[in-house]
């Protein structure tokens, strides 16, 4: 008994699939929007920062950052960028969203 390839299965749902034939194969179609990156106060960084019940230190682990970085965002010296308005985006939106893995890295 031989045991086809991984490569030789998905071949053979492949072209049964550009033939017509019904498959078992589930596909999930996601929509991305382009979602502006909002740019946030002095101020607004602060209040996220305290919704995640976070000090300066902590929040700058959280971010990935060093603490000075976020006292130069909090005081206007600063502003941040990318991927780090973004996490300030989701942070905002649901502050105990990262909860499950900073707890599972202090573990």
């Amino acid at each position: 008994m031989t045991h086809k390839s991984d490569i030789e299965k998905s071949l053979e749902e492949f072209e049964a699939e550009l033939r017509g034939e019904p498959n078992h194969v589930i596909t999930n179609t996601i929509v991305l929007e382009n979602v502006e990156i909002p740019d946030y106060s002095p101020k607004s960084i602060t209040a996220i920062r305290k919704k995640t019940h976070a000090t300066q230190e902590d929040f700058a682990w959280i971010m990935g950052i060093r603490k000075r970085t976020v006292i130069s965002w909090e005081t206007g010296k600063t502003k941040p960028r990318g991927s780090a308005r973004r996490l300030l985006q989701l942070l905002k939106d649901q502050p105990t969203a990262l909860d499950h893995i900073l707890h599972r890295q202090i573990d």
